[in-house]
């Protein structure tokens, strides 16, 4: 898969792993959630997507040398994040914490697919999730 990353320019993902992942429904929804939360709104050259972020942040693993777990765990890192981010956790009234992503980042990697997509490669999903 060739992708073309804002910071890294035109990046080839060969690893099997990695490609299946970013094909699930899961990661497939971050297409639509704008990383910058709210902030599109008033500044609409604020474009990348949340998908984007966390291949550019794979990317930047894999540059630095990360083992296969610590890349994983970079592509999935923000798998948990609905639409406007941290604002969700104000409207809820767990602004203290910021904590709601984290509650659905769980959710979403101990989904059926994810986890059989990461266990049939070895990884240990409790360190995901950590």
């Amino acid at each position: 898969m060739i992708v073309t990353d804002k910071l890294y320019g035109r990046q080839e993902i060969k690893d099997s792993l990695v490609l299946e992942l970013l094909k699930t429904k899961e990661m497939q929804r971050l297409r639509g959630i704008n990383q910058y939360g709210v902030w599109k709104f008033v500044t609409p050259w604020m474009t990348t997507t949340r998908f984007e972020h966390c291949i550019g942040v794979y990317l930047l693993l894999r540059r630095l040398g990360a083992d296969k777990e610590e890349m994983v765990a970079g592509l999935l890192h923000d798998i948990g994040h609905a639409a406007f981010s941290h604002v969700y956790d104000y409207v809820v009234g767990r602004s203290e914490q910021q904590d709601s992503d984290g509650m659905m980042h769980s959710r979403m990697i101990e989904n059926p697919g994810i986890k059989t997509i990461i266990t049939k490669n070895g990884l240990d999903i409790d360190r995901l999730i950590d």
